[in-house]
């Protein structure tokens, strides 16, 4: 591997003139691409297996957190709508239903993106998948307005960092490809 020489800078301080050299930290033929076609194919083959099921993973999750405004909806017309059902919510209770997933979520996106720096992407992003399942299943079970929220708020703390670790799952297949690891 070769080493890469910058030019030699000189620095005038005012007393005196310095002209130093340095060494690059990255030897020149690090930063190569794939040349053959075969690399390339399979670097493509990755990302779009990547962007799949992370596309895939995201449009369920989606329809989850949006399902229960789909749920509003049902069964309108008979009188047994789960508004009705969770104890005649009205326009408050319902607009609470909808908007507590996004609290937890918001604020607990920036510790859960500093905790994928200590967990490995693919374990971060097992416990968001896990939990998320879990959580699904317990808000389907939901008998009453107390237990709706609680499932709401937990399944919102649940999926805080999913996206990050897509980001960070994708940047690192990205990088791989750029250094050629």
């Amino acid at each position: 591997m070769g080493e890469t020489t910058l030019p030699s800078i000189s620095i005038d301080n005012g007393w005196t003139k310095e002209t130093t050299t340095s060494q690059s930290p990255i030897p020149s033929d690090f930063l190569t691409t794939p040349q053959s076609e075969a690399d390339r194919s399979g670097y493509r083959k990755v990302d779009i297996k990547l962007l799949l099921w992370y596309s895939f993973v995201y449009l369920i999750m989606r329809i989850h957190v949006q399902n229960v405004t789909n749920s509003a909806i049902m069964n309108l017309e008979t009188g047994h709508g789960i508004k009705a059902q969770l104890g005649n919510l009205d326009s408050e209770q319902w607009a609470l239903v909808i908007s507590i997933f996004y609290y937890p979520y918001m604020f607990l996106e920036p510790p859960a993106t500093l905790l994928l720096k200590r967990f490995s992407p693919s374990k971060w992003m097992a416990r968001i998948m896990i939990t998320w399942g879990i959580i699904s299943m317990c808000q389907g079970a939901a008998q009453n307005y107390a237990g709706l929220l609680a499932c709401r708020f937990f399944l919102g703390a649940a999926e805080a960092g999913l996206v990050s670790c897509d980001i960070h799952i994708e940047s690192g297949a990205a990088l791989m490809r750029l250094f050629a690891i």
